[in-house]
């Protein structure tokens, strides 16, 4: 069976997105000849850790139970954003010999794939980790200057 991760990180009525990875994975399990089945996330982060992630969860365990042959996730920060994550993930799949698909095609483990793909996670959770600071680092200083971050509140104008 091919295992179909979908994730979106916020709720942003970003309904397409969920349904766009969905019908990729869907055409590749038609492709394959072969049953699908969705795991769905919907506003988790890729850098959540793994019990934070239920369905990422229960998709290892289908794996471990012989249930999952392959995986379809969009690319791959749909899967992960965290060499940690990603290391686990790798180590289960290659044990269960579980094929990775993203939607630009079959995914190798070779030593390159292997080395793009980890180069990939630290640049994720780089980009995530610096995002966050930045945004810490604004909302501070509009809140020592007395300014609104985003809309103001009902009934105050901005000055």
């Amino acid at each position: 069976m091919l295992a179909i991760l979908t994730r979106i990180s916020r709720d942003n009525d970003d309904k397409v997105s969920i349904e766009t990875q969905l019908e990729s994975g869907i055409k590749l399990a038609t492709s394959l000849g072969i049953n699908y089945k969705q795991y769905e996330e919907r506003v988790v982060s890729s850098v959540a850790s793994l019990d934070k992630r239920p369905m990422l969860m229960q998709l290892v365990k289908d794996i471990e139970d012989g249930v999952v042959s392959a995986v379809f996730v969009y690319d791959q920060t749909r899967l992960e954003r965290s060499v940690e994550t990603r290391t686990y993930l790798l180590n289960k799949f290659e044990k269960h010999n579980v094929k990775t698909y993203y939607n630009t095609g079959f995914v190798d483990s070779t030593s390159e794939n292997k080395l793009f793909g980890t180069i990939l996670s630290a640049f994720g959770e780089y980009n995530i980790e610096l995002t966050s600071a930045k945004i810490k680092l604004a909302l501070d200083y509009n809140t020592r200057n007395g300014k609104v971050h985003g809309l103001s509140p009902y009934g105050y104008r901005k000055s």
